[in-house]
């Protein structure tokens, strides 16, 4: 057998394992389940946004598919990088984030898009501004490691979206 294609069995490195080795194990395992935790709670702030409402209508309700290229064609001469609220949990489902960060700037570009895109006057900019100020507000309290999801944090949130 070549070295190259030797057996993990026939390492002897695999038996005589290293208390340093094992604690990094540990430690990539602690980071993959924070990462794991981290996509989880996006998914959840995704959900939350999917079912908040905006003047009777789902907030989420005009991005969940960008513009057809066949209809509107000019979205895709102003808007440099399309982006889709499904596109996004497509994302999520594959994993394809590696950090929190990653769908931070992707809602973010989605927001962007849309109020760079449609006229102020719009239902569909009314939507971005108020998916704007939701969606930054639970940004935040994710990123102080604050569980808005909490009793007293989700009811006041719920409260203040019932208002509009």
């Amino acid at each position: 057998m070549s070295t190259k294609r030797r057996r993990v069995s026939d390492s002897p490195t695999v038996e005589a394992k290293t208390p340093a080795s094992n604690k990094r194990r540990r430690g990539a395992n602690n980071n993959q389940d924070r990462t794991v935790e981290q996509l989880r709670q996006c998914q959840d702030l995704l959900d939350f946004l999917k079912a908040t409402k905006h003047e009777g209508k789902p907030l989420l309700e005009h991005f969940m598919r960008a513009p057809s290229r066949r209809t509107d064609p000019e979205y895709y001469k102003e808007v440099e990088t399309p982006i889709d609220v499904t596109r996004i949990q497509q994302k999520l489902q594959k994993e394809d984030y590696s950090q929190m960060s990653q769908f931070f700037d992707d809602m973010t570009l989605l927001i962007d898009n849309a109020l760079g895109y449609y006229k102020e006057d719009s239902e569909e900019h009314a939507h971005a501004v108020e998916l704007e100020r939701v969606y930054g507000e639970k940004k935040r309290l994710m990123e102080a490691g604050v569980d808005w999801k909490a009793n007293g944090v989700k009811k006041e949130l719920m409260d203040e979206e019932t208002r509009d």
